[in-house]
Formats: structure tokens, C-alpha cells, sequence
């Protein structure tokens, strides 16, 4: 039924111009055949939309592969993708670094959070990271079974002077204060990670030159010695600190 309502559009976008900005088909039991008709709708001219979630749909890798033909066409506007628990691996992190690579390309929000995308999928991803035609803003990978591994290419890719990311969500991920301390020379607008120890982290986003402005330590054993630690460094005149989870 959902793909028939995509079609449908398809066949109307000939002629009129359809204003739709923002579409959510979440849990809709949607397949990679939607996919298809999505990259083709999102490749008309005549479709504004800038906002699709498709989470928690069985899409796969082959459907990404699919949505990736609308997402490289010049006609497509999309800013915002959501593809949380879609069953993705590292296979769909490949396809989505050609579309953010593109010339073309206006994605400034990622989320591929609850697939189990990898290292390695992390690693193929960051080819279009640190591609200059890279517009993300934002990347979301919670809970895709993620190491410090795949914060020592974050790293990389965050010191291409090409980057636009200020936004990186590793919730969730056993990324152990190694992975943070490759983290910390670069600097975001938030960081959402998930650390074991505290000390690393207060190190890294509090006294860093230009420090975040959003810490998130939820999910971690810091103790109360951590928690000493960090508060002493909260009254630091170098602490630009915000908002604190």
C-alpha cells in the first residue's frame, strides 16, 4: 500500500509541483521495491521535500543502493535522512559516501543509528566525510557496534579541513576512553559518547582550546572520584560548557 501512494506521486509530479517538506514512513514494513520509487521521486524537479525518515523498515542494503540514485540526482533537496534499524551493514556505508561525495549532494543530517554498520563500515563511510562536497552537518551512529576503531577515522576525518560536522552521536557504542582520546583534538558542537572512565573525557571536551558546548556522559561508570574530577574542571575559566547529561 505504501509503495502504491509513492507511485501515485511519481505519476502526478509530471505536471504539478508537489510541496511536501518532511515525510515519515516509520515501521511502515516498507521493502527495498519503495526505495525505488522514493529515488525516483526525490529525483524530480518538482518535489521540495528535505526531511525523510524510514526507520525501522527491512530496506537493507539493497534498498539504500536504490534511494542512492535520487539522492545523487541535482534535482534532489533532501537535507535530512533517518535510516535507524533499517538492517544495514557496511555494504550501504559505501553507497552512502558516493551520495555525499556528490557535487550535487545537500544531506546536512545522517542517521544511521541501530544497524550494524561496524567498523568497517565506518571506515568506508568516511570517504565521503572527507570529500569537499560534503555538506553533513550531523551523524547519528548509535548502537551500531562501534570501537575505538572507528574513532581514530572519525579523527581523520574530522581534521579535513573540508568537514562541516559539528554534530556526532557514538551513544552507545563500546568506544572505551582510547577512542575518546583520539576524539579530542577535534572539535564539535556536541559529542554524545559512551565512555567507561570519566577522565578522558573531562580532558578531552572540557580543556581543549575550543571546547563543546554539549556533554552527554550517560550510560558510563565514572565513580565518585570522576565526578570530582569533573567538577573541579566546571570551574575552569577555560570551561564553555552548556548543557551537561
Amino acid at each position: 500500500t505504501k509503495c502504491s501512494l509513492i507511485f501515485i506521486i511519481n505519476k502526478q509530479i509530471t505536471w504539478t509541483e508537489i510541496l511536501v517538506y518532511r515525510i515519515s514512513l516509520i515501521n511502515c514494513s516498507l521493502t527495498d521495491e519503495c526505495c525505488a520509487a522514493l529515488a525516483s521521486a526525490l529525483s524530480s524537479k518538482f518535489l521540495r521535500l528535505t526531511f525523510l525518515n524510514l526507520s525501522a523498515n527491512y530496506l537493507g542494503d539493497s534498498g539504500v543502493k536504490l534511494l542512492s540514485s535520487g539522492l545523487e540526482n541535482p534535482n534532489c533537496k533532501l537535507e535530512a535522512l533517518c535510516l535507524q534499524r533499517c538492517n544495514l551493514t557496511k555494504e550501504s556505508c559505501t553507497v552512502l559516501a558516493s551520495a555525499l561525495s556528490s557535487s550535487s549532494s545537500t544531506l546536512k543530517r545522517l542517521d544511521l543509528s541501530k544497524n550494524e554498520l561496524q567498523d568497517s563500515g565506518v571506515k568506508l563511510l568516511s570517504t565521503g566525510l572527507e570529500n569537499p562536497h560534503c555538506k553533513l552537518e550531523k551523524l547519528e551512529l548509535k548502537r551500531c557496534n562501534l570501537t575505538e576503531e572507528s574513532c581514530d577515522v572519525l579523527a581523520s576525518a574530522l581534521s579535513s579541513n573540508s568537514s562541516n560536522l559539528k554534530e556526532l552521536d557514538l551513544s552507545n557504542n563500546e568506544l572505551l576512553d582510547l577512542g575518546v582520546k583520539l576524539l579530542y583534538h577535534y572539535t564539535l558542537t556536541a559529542y554524545t559518547l559512551n565512555t567507561h572512565l570519566i577522565y578522558c573525557c573531562v580532558y578531552a571536551f572540557v580543556k581543549i582550546s575550543n571546547p563543546v558546548i554539549e556533554l552527554s556522559l550517560v550510560y558510563n561508570k565514572p565513580g565518585d572520584s570522576g565526578v570530582k574530577e569533573l567538577s573541579n574542571l566546571l570551574y575552569d575559566g577555560q570551561c564553555k560548557l552548556e548543557q551537561l547529561e
